[in-house]
């Protein structure tokens, strides 16, 4: 495992944590995608390319992305279309960014409040 990889996972962790407290009308899960090679060297593809490292949905049913960016990472162009099909069709996706305070982050993104998700 990369050093930037780990403080991508830890990171992740840590907003899924703090979602979890400041966000109970909603349900989030870490959404993995990548690839694995099998013990036969067959290479097995999972999560859909571009989407976002944690998904979720509203307790009004909107559909909740969030990207997590470490370090000087940026999104791909994969990134930034499944951020302009959500945002088309009234989801609401969200990048966080480890340099910047989770809470902080949290609460200005869903400053709209649950009930109107």
């Amino acid at each position: 495992m990369t050093n930037r990889y780990a403080k991508h996972q830890v990171f992740l962790k840590q907003v899924l944590l703090r979602l979890a407290v400041l966000q109970r009308d909603c349900r989030f899960w870490e959404n993995a995608t990548g690839k694995v090679r099998t013990d036969q060297g067959r290479w097995i593809k999972f999560g859909l390319k571009g989407s976002a490292d944690i998904i979720g949905i509203s307790d009004q049913g909107r559909f909740l992305s969030i990207e997590i960016k470490t370090g000087q990472a940026v999104q791909n162009e994969g990134q930034k279309n499944f951020e302009e099909m959500i945002n088309k069709r009234n989801g609401l996706y969200i990048v966080f960014r480890d340099n910047e305070d989770i809470d902080t982050q949290i609460k200005r993104a869903f400053k709209e409040g649950p009930s109107n998700y």
